[in-house]
């Protein structure tokens, strides 16, 4: 046999080896295109999810501003009211003073009425 029908006889028997390996990789190279468009859909199915998850934690951070709000709010009347207590608290602390001496002399009486009608009937 000449060189060149054993170069060329190398060489078939080379392709014969490579063409199925070139094939199964164009084969594998289709099925990583179809999974690449696949994630493709995935990341954009994502890409919509976290917008909406940002909408949503907006929405939420406005809602927790209002409620800050609305504690303030809340606090400021709290105040009010322990203002207001401790004023209605005072102005009754003044009128029971103001009623206890006589209370007390008015008590004191009846109660020595009563020991002198019960002198009067023979009752100790």
């Amino acid at each position: 046999m000449k060189i060149g029908e054993y170069a060329q006889f190398c060489s078939t028997v080379q392709l014969n080896k490579a063409i199925p390996l070139l094939l199964d990789i164009r084969d594998d190279m289709n099925e990583i295109k179809v999974d690449i468009k696949e994630v493709k859909v995935d990341l954009k199915e994502i890409k919509t999810d976290i917008k909406e998850i940002k909408t949503d934690v907006n929405e939420i951070k406005t809602d927790l501003k209002g409620i800050k709000a609305d504690i303030n709010e809340l606090g400021e009347d709290i105040s009010a009211v322990q203002k207001n207590t401790k004023a209605t608290l005072d102005e009754i602390k003044g009128m029971r003073e103001d009623i206890q001496p006589g209370y007390g002399m008015t008590f004191r009486q009846v109660q020595s009425d009563v020991q002198a009608i019960k002198e009067r009937l023979g009752m100790q």
